[in-house]
């Protein structure tokens, strides 16, 4: 089975409405995968698992089944449940809330710094590169 990048990357075949179904499945079929891994690993039957999310039985199995979508809230008690994560994403993703330090680039001697405006600031700032080389 390809990964869901290779099935983003794949640029060259079907319609933008083709892949984004493809990715749609090749994702749900990922966190299920990972939802069913986690239940048997941690050794949880559905009614184990509803109960200690307080859930009925019969969501579980929808969910287990594909028949009910996820919500991100969905995912987190999950998660919590579980005791591990169904959905990781990269820590060196920078956001303006929690800035981690940038990867380092490969073919460069310099430093990137990403410039942070303050959040009074932030709606206000000029259009300028968001990374400036260091001297």
């Amino acid at each position: 089975m390809n990964s869901a990048l290779d099935t983003f990357m794949n640029l060259g075949k079907g319609s933008l409405e083709e892949k984004e179904s493809d990715l749609y499945v090749e994702k749900c079929m990922d966190i299920l995968d990972r939802f069913q891994f986690l239940m048997e690993s941690k050794g949880l039957n559905q009614k184990e698992l509803a109960e200690k999310m307080g859930k009925r039985e019969p969501e579980i199995s929808k969910w287990l089944n594909g028949v009910q979508n996820f919500t991100l809230k969905t995912l987190c008690k999950l998660e919590i449940a579980l005791g591990d994560e169904i959905i990781s994403i990269p820590k060196h993703f920078v956001t303006t809330r929690n800035v981690p330090v940038p990867p380092k680039p490969i073919s460069t001697n310099k430093k990137l710094h990403r410039k942070h405006p303050s959040p009074q600031k932030a709606g206000k700032q000029e259009l300028n590169s968001d990374y400036a080389m260091a001297a």
